[in-house]
């Protein structure tokens, strides 16, 4: 198991607010996944920054990749090169056959040379997902990395990502209960505000609102 104390956490500047997380702890079972879903702004982004150490809160001591929804590819560069940005940042040639793999995991293997501008919102969030897992981190962390595909493409996409993660600890957000049953080896819910963690039996429904 892999334990995660969590801090209460409110932003500096809302200072006069209640804090959008409780103080807490959470357990992912090492080599699973574990699903975590929640309403729209009950904070279940924040709590993802926040145990990668986007806030300096948090023990560092994890080798996390984080699919956020606030990230971005680099619209000058091909595919290829933003999936192995992490590999030209450090002066290291792009290892090809991996990234060839990543895109025919997420169903884009003849746009390698295409630039993101060339390209949809839903397989840029596709490439975003190859990039994130061309990292090969142990712990992987998705905030709706499924989310803007049709329901075919994401059919695959589970298929695909759990062959490709298979053995990695994975913390990932959705709105969809279905999708939390079909990947989450366990699943959590953010409830209340401030935010706290509490662990549901798939039999159970999501509150209303989700």
């Amino acid at each position: 198991m892999i334990h995660f104390d969590i801090p209460g956490f409110q932003y500096p500047s809302s200072s006069n607010t209640p804090p959008i997380l409780e103080k807490q702890s959470l357990l992912l079972e090492t080599g699973k996944w574990t699903a975590l879903v929640g309403r729209s702004g009950s904070g279940k982004s924040t709590l993802l920054r926040l145990l990668a150490g986007y806030f300096d809160m948090t023990d560092a001591r994890f080798d996390i990749a984080l699919l956020s929804q606030e990230a971005a590819l680099f619209p000058w560069l091909s595919l290829t090169k933003n999936i192995g940005i992490s590999d030209l940042i450090q002066g290291h040639s792009i290892q090809e056959e991996k990234v060839q793999q990543l895109l025919a995991l997420v169903g884009l293997e003849k746009d390698a040379p295409k630039k993101p501008t060339e390209i949809s919102y839903g397989m840029q969030r596709r490439i975003l997902l190859a990039r994130t897992l061309y990292l090969d981190r142990p712990i992987i962390f998705l905030d709706e990395p499924f989310s803007a595909v049709d329901p075919k493409t994401r059919e695959n996409l589970y298929k695909n990502a759990k062959k490709w993660l298979h053995g990695r600890t994975v913390l990932f957000t959705t709105h969809q209960w279905d999708e939390a049953k079909t990947l989450g080896d366990a699943i959590y819910e953010l409830q209340g505000s401030p935010g706290v963690l509490v662990k549901l039996e798939r039999t159970q429904k999501m509150k209303e609102g989700n």
